[in-house]
């Protein structure tokens, strides 16, 4: 019979040094026990999130309690600025009060013009290697490329019809495409753990070299946090 053990009314699977204790994954994070009537061994890197939640109803009810204590999480601490921001008002801080509204306008204002500029930046970037790479396809077959495309996607589109187009990728000057816009401001971790969640999400259909991948992105995500715990 598999073993597992009970932690705030949510089944975990026992660490096979220490049955005292639930077995973490490579992220530090308790593993969930699955149950297995079959008897056979049940490899939960294959299965989506709802087909856990199907399989186990105390992975629904973990996930469920996850997701409520994250929201009133949010909730409080709303419910607790807006009360510091009254509690001032009341008391006739009215001075302290706007000036820190002001901060908060002047930080929001900042990182919006460093976002702008690294968009920017990117655009100007994308734009010059569509430029260079236009040079290099015969003009008879630039009309190929739908004109309402986005430089981005323009590039997408020659990569894919390269042979239609009558290039070669690889040799055109200019470079590869660079990451989409929606990539550019993400950390390291947060790099990390995209890369890692996509491989999650292809399931059974990793290769083995994805596997080996993901390993690899999940002790790199734990060596970050860890680095930036002891930071604090």
């Amino acid at each position: 019979m598999d073993k597992f053990i009970v932690i705030e009314g949510v089944k975990y699977e026992v660490d096979p040094n220490d049955e005292t204790k639930p077995l973490l994954d490579d992220k530090g994070e308790k593993v969930l026990f699955v149950e297995n009537k079959g008897g056979e061994k049940v490899d939960l890197s294959k299965f989506s999130l709802d087909e856990l939640k199907k399989a186990n109803p105390d992975v629904a009810k973990a996930l469920l309690e996850a997701e409520q204590i994250k929201a009133d999480k949010a909730k409080a601490d709303a419910e607790k600025e807006e009360a510091e921001r009254k509690a001032k008002a009341d008391q006739g801080k009215w001075q302290e009060l706007a000036e820190e509204e002001t901060k908060k306008r002047k930080e929001a204002e900042a990182q919006s013009a460093k976002d702008k500029d690294i968009l920017d930046k990117y655009k100007g970037t994308v734009n010059g290697i569509l430029e260079e790479t236009l040079k290099s396809i015969p003009e008879d077959k630039r009309g190929l490329i739908p004109s309402d495309y986005s430089s981005r996607k323009k590039l997408e589109y020659i990569n894919s019809n390269a042979k239609t187009l009558g290039i070669t990728i690889g040799g055109v000057k200019g470079g590869a495409i660079p990451p989409n816009e929606a990539d550019i401001n993400l950390d390291d971790e947060s790099k990390a753990q995209k890369e890692y969640d996509d491989l999650l999400k292809k399931g059974s259909g990793r290769t083995p070299i994805e596997n080996d991948q993901m390993l690899a992105l999940a002790k790199k995500i734990k060596e970050i946090r860890l680095a930036n715990a002891n930071k604090k």
